[in-house]
């Protein structure tokens, strides 16, 4: 049985102007935990949208694991 993952995305604020920070986060969720069916391997890859700039040290993970 294949997992079965999503992944959402959101930016705050959604709009902006020049020199505003803006924060993403990514959300990836196994939605298939509760049958008992791990995710193994799971890469994540997302790009800076043109016209923003990485701030060095600003990554930031949670990890969280929940079964329903």
């Amino acid at each position: 049985v294949q997992p079965q993952v999503t992944v959402v995305k959101s930016a705050s604020p959604s709009t902006g102007d020049a020199g505003d920070e803006v924060t993403f986060s990514i959300s990836v969720i196994n939605l298939s935990l509760a049958t008992g069916t791990d995710a193994y391997d799971v890469a994540v890859e997302d790009v800076i949208p043109p016209g923003l700039d990485y701030v060095a040290g600003s990554l930031a993970f949670t990890v969280v694991s929940t079964v329903v």
